[in-house]
């Protein structure tokens, strides 16, 4: 039996090139071996005099397929893969027959196998005949072309058949499908790997990349910042300045509202102490004068003059003591036509009567009389009355 210049060539090949050889001595099994063949592992050890034989298979046969594998151990970049099969002198053509059993349905197929070798870089990450060359950085899994070193796919940020260029800017991660948010601090684009804001947020914004608002409560750069806690009704602060643009609340100042009211009070301290508080200092929230009044003044926000409260006091006095006068005076006169007139009026009628009568006797009325001249239009003017009672109307014209 003879090898044919093709098994020669590829013994040859073997021989001549630097790759490793990937299958040597690895685990190889097979569906079904024939009687007295070496087993699977004779396609393996280098040996292309001892080959495994399996039993026939074709339409008669009933096997319709049979089954040889090797087990690498591993994932190798692999540079060629060559099955070498046993042929006879004289059956060329049935040898060719065995070839195309690969690929046609044929009648009846030996199968005898003497080596299969895997040629390739027994290590990950290099390339080339010899396996010294390092695949590129960048390559995904750190797997290249074995031959030339191009990438099978990049790493997250990189691109280009070597991968050894950036993702355009604006874009990240994984082919450099991803885009960057616009939230970096400066304007500065993300990073091409990770999409991280490696010199910090923008102003109002946080998180690894950017993307989240500041809390209410923080502001600024990376939302670092706190607000002053002293907005207006307690609305939260500028996320990007810090300012409260709705105003401050009452007792603070200034656009962060940080700043607490001096000699002045209210909203945003636009009322000023009063000029009369004590040192001129009031409390911020109210206006009241913390340390009393200056001379002169009170009340709590010491806006009242006391010279004016005595003038309006001694005001009042007079007015109490010319009416309280009056008062007495009007009953002592009462109290004296009274005692006069109880002895002298004994005429039965009602009690008005009785003092009109009195009255009209007593010195009291004659001098009243007697203060009138002759052309006086004093009348009496007389109301028909019931017996039991008589009214006087008393009219004075003038």
């Amino acid at each position: 039996m003879y090898y044919t210049k093709i098994l020669l060539l590829l013994a040859d090949l073997m021989l001549i090139s630097t790759y490793d050889n990937l299958s040597y001595n690895k685990l190889a099994t097979q569906s079904q071996t024939y009687q007295l063949s070496s087993g699977a592992s004779s396609a393996v050890d280098e040996n292309t005099a001892t080959c495994t034989k399996q039993m026939a298979i074709g339409l008669n046969s009933p096997d319709k397929t049979v089954l040889w594998k090797v087990d690498l151990g591993d994932v190798y970049p692999i540079y060629s893969i060559s099955i070498l099969f046993k042929t006879y002198d004289g059956h060329e053509d049935r040898q060719r027959g065995r070839f195309a059993g690969f690929s046609l349905y044929i009648t009846s197929v030996w199968n005898e196998l003497c080596e299969v070798v895997v040629l390739g870089c027994n290590k990950t990450g290099v390339y080339g005949m010899n396996c010294n060359k390092l695949c590129p950085i960048n390559c995904e899994s750190n797997l290249c072309n074995i031959e030339n070193g191009s990438c099978y796919g990049c790493k997250p940020g990189w691109r280009d058949t070597l991968c050894d260029k950036e993702c355009i800017e604006g874009r990240y991660g994984s082919k450099c499908l991803k885009q960057c948010l616009g939230h970096c601090r400066d304007s500065v684009t993300c990073n091409h790997v990770t999409g991280h804001c490696d010199g910090g947020c923008d102003t109002g914004w946080t998180g690894a990349l950017c993307d989240k608002g500041c809390y209410n409560g923080t502001y600024g750069y990376d939302c670092l910042h706190n607000c002053s806690g002293h907005c207006l009704n307690n609305s939260p602060c500028n996320k990007q300045t810090g300012q409260c643009d709705r105003g401050c609340e009452p007792g603070y100042t200034n656009v962060f509202c940080s700043d607490k009211c001096f000699q002045s009070y209210g909203e945003n301290c636009h009322n000023p102490c009063s000029q009369h508080c004590y040192t001129k200092n009031c409390d911020r929230y109210n206006g009241s004068c913390l340390t009393g009044c200056t001379g002169g003044f009170y009340g709590k926000r010491c806006e009242l003059d006391i010279q004016m409260l005595i003038m309006d006091r001694s005001s009042s006095f007079g007015w109490i003591v010319g009416l309280s006068v009056s008062i007495a005076v009007n009953i002592i006169l009462i109290t004296s036509i009274s005692v006069m007139c109880r002895g002298n009026s004994r005429k039965k009628g009602s009690i008005f009567g009785n003092l009109l009568s009195c009255w009209k006797i007593s010195e009291f009325y004659q001098d009243t009389h007697a203060s009138i001249d002759e052309t006086s239009t004093y009348q009496e003017l007389a109301v028909p009355v019931s017996k039991t009672e008589l009214t006087y109307h008393n009219t004075i014209l003038k």
